[in-house]
């Protein structure tokens, strides 16, 4: 063990065992804990096709608490969303927006900072985006990463800006304050999740008169949305005929079937169903016979309160489940929790979420700690604290250039054990490629392996590229792991090892 690395453990045991920064822990976390504990009150609003669903509850507590929920119609000779003599409601505004345009995808990337990420995913919304992705409101979030095939799972979704702006505009026109911004599949997910938290894979579809959103959440977080549609641009009637549910039902069964077969996650027990009662009585029964699948409405949840004189709580979350989601998934970040998937906007107000109270226990902990150190400066050790800390100063751009060094060392030795150029082994692949295969993305392992992802137009295009990639000079073993069928294209992934000179 080096110097610095002495004296570096040195500091470590003595933030540690100081009382004084013992101390300072305990305050902060008692001042966390406690703000964690106090309620507040908040108001979920979202945008249906009747009018405005309002939710009003507390947070911040052991349980969420549900103290009321109603539909407010829309004004017919104003742009108001409220009716006459409805007083204005107060706490902290929750937004669940709607879009026909909103897109939730799950794909695999490099392994990279988070600032490549970011730069990736832009990239990947311009060719998944009907719409330029500067008119998109979008955020993501990063799963765990995958060491052996070096990818890293990145879930996003994107929601036209416009839509985000129009319905937002439209609630604080009427009086209402907007802080937090939910999307309506990362709402529908969060409910799923924590009503059947002891399965691996949970799916919620909510069923209204113009289609059905259909969602999966998978250990606990968001990684499949779509909303299958009615098919009339203007239903004609507000209840289902018995081919429509037939129908939505038998495209709940294939997507379900399809996220089953591309994920490879086990299949849900069942499928929660929300919305109108009548409603889901139709699709219920239709997708029951398709499917084989049990299909009931969510039971009301340890986690929820519901008080007397609120309404019943089966029938308040089966009307009003994406604004329950949104309600726990303020709870959640509001107690330093994780959400199953990150909200579209979260400025900062007073509203306390995750980020904030991590920057405000950071901020804390940071004052006591100093507080701390200039306290133990006065003692014998205080001169040694000093010049450890002087000499990590020092050692910060060593060390940084100690990690530069580093990464070209293995760019270099992975070159010596392919002993072929990156280069040339792109040139060979462009060579080897059959005619209408669309690459997204392409990586190269130091052991040599190629990962590709792309689009191919049909699966026997996709099974001929990993052929003409095992027969090949530069390339042997090429195994396809995975197609799907997205739209018109087939998604597919290759793996497949690069030859060594001589063989």
């Amino acid at each position: 063990m080096g110097k610095t690395d002495e004296k570096r453990k040195r500091v470590e045991d003595f933030l540690a065992t100081s009382p004084a920064a013992v101390a300072a822990r305990r305050l902060v976390s008692r001042f966390r804990h406690g703000r964690a504990r106090r309620p507040r009150r908040v108001v979920v609003w979202e945008r249906a096709a009747g009018g405005w669903k309002v939710l009003e509850g507390e947070i911040g507590g052991d349980r969420p608490r549900l103290t009321g929920a109603h539909v407010l119609p829309f004004e017919s000779t104003s742009q108001s969303p409220l009716s006459g003599g409805i007083s204005r409601l107060a706490g902290e505004g929750i937004l669940v927006v709607r879009s026909r345009g909103a897109i939730c995808r799950e794909v695999d990337l490099p392994i990279a900072s988070d600032d490549e990420i970011r730069s990736m995913l832009a990239l990947r919304l311009e060719t998944e985006l009907p719409y330029s992705s500067s008119e998109a409101t979008w955020v993501h979030h990063r799963g765990d990463d995958t060491e052996q095939q070096g990818t890293a799972r990145v879930l996003f979704i994107a929601v036209p800006t416009a839509d985000v702006v129009a319905q937002q505009q439209e609630l604080e026109a009427s009086g209402h304050a907007c802080h937090v911004v939910e999307s309506w599949e990362a709402a529908l997910a969060q409910v799923a999740a924590a009503v059947a938290p002891g399965q691996q894979t949970a799916a919620i579809a909510e069923i209204e008169t113009a289609g059905v959103m259909l969602v999966v959440a998978h250990n606990g977080k968001l990684t499949y949305a779509r909303y299958i549609s009615r098919g009339a641009a203007e239903p004609r009637s507000p209840t289902l005929t018995d081919a429509e549910a037939r129908r939505l039902a038998s495209e709940m069964h294939q997507s379900l079937e399809h996220y089953v077969f591309s994920k490879g996650a086990s299949a849900p027990k069942k499928v929660l169903l929300a919305g109108e009662r009548d409603a889901i009585a139709c699709v219920a029964e239709a997708f029951e016979r398709i499917s084989g699948l049990t299909a009931e409405a969510p039971e009301p949840p340890d986690w929820l309160r519901v008080p007397d004189g609120a309404g019943a709580p089966k029938e308040l979350l089966g009307r009003f489940a994406s604004c329950v989601g949104a309600l726990l998934a303020a709870h959640r970040r509001m107690r330093g929790e994780e959400p199953v998937a990150p909200p579209l906007r979260l400025p900062r107000t007073r509203f306390a979420g995750a980020a904030a109270h991590k920057r405000l226990g950071l901020a804390a902990a940071s004052l006591f700690l100093i507080i701390a150190l200039v306290v133990a400066s006065f003692g014998v050790r205080g001169a040694k604290l000093r010049a450890a800390n002087r000499a990590l100063e020092q050692a910060q751009s060593a060390l940084a250039d100690i990690e530069v060094l580093e990464e070209e060392v293995k760019i270099l030795h992975a070159e010596s054990q392919r002993q072929r150029p990156a280069i040339d082994l792109l040139l060979a692949l462009a060579q080897t490629l059959p005619d209408g295969i669309l690459v997204g993305d392409l990586s190269i392992g130091s052991d040599g392996n190629v990962t590709i992802v792309g689009k191919a137009p049909s699966f026997e295009v996709a099974s001929t590229t990993a052929e003409a990639l095992s027969n090949s000079e530069q390339f042997a073993d090429a195994k396809l792991q995975r197609a799907s069928k997205e739209n018109d294209d087939i998604m597919f992934r290759i793996t497949c090892a690069v030859r060594t000179k001589g063989e």
